[in-house]
């Protein structure tokens, strides 16, 4: 499959994503409260949500701490810093912000969505598909993936 149709298909599970989960989410509400009451559901709901952001706060820091370490350790402009760190921050960065817009949102997928993304085995996980994807695109223009970071990064750090 060549790129423009898998990033055809990628935008498309996308869609389809965004255009069912809120369905899917009210659908598990009206459930859940059919079965435990109305009173019972918003409570578990706003339950869920309250450790999902406390949660998310904790990681959140701890992810600020290593950034610190890193700016220590490379100066401000993290320059030098080697791919595997970077893809590693940077999926534990989009894993977070992503867990926090679930645990924004209220139902019970959507939080279990968030403590999903809190399991270091499917952040792993995806951090792994990341990297396979970029090492794909910088063989197809026959560079090391550093050099095709440098290379896409050449501008240096968004202030």
């Amino acid at each position: 499959m060549d790129a423009e149709r898998k990033a055809t298909r990628n935008k498309l599970i996308w869609w389809a994503v965004a255009l069912t989960a809120p369905v899917l989410e009210v659908a598990v509400l009206i459930l859940v409260a059919r079965l435990i009451g109305v009173w019972t559901t918003l409570l578990l709901v706003l339950l869920s949500t309250a450790v999902g952001l406390l949660f998310w706060t904790q990681w959140f820091r701890r992810m600020m701490r290593d950034h610190e370490k890193l700016k220590e350790e490379y100066g401000e402009a993290l320059v030098g810093v080697p791919a595997e760190t970077l893809f590693i921050s940077s999926t534990e960065f989009l894993s977070s912000f992503f867990a926090f817009f679930c645990f924004l949102a209220p139902g019970f997928l959507t939080d279990s969505i968030g403590f999903l993304l809190s399991i270091p085995a499917i952040r792993d996980s995806y951090r792994q598909r990341v990297e396979t994807e970029y090492r794909k695109l910088a063989a197809a223009e026959g560079l090391a993936l550093d050099e095709y970071l440098a290379k896409k990064h050449q501008a240096g750090p968004v202030a």
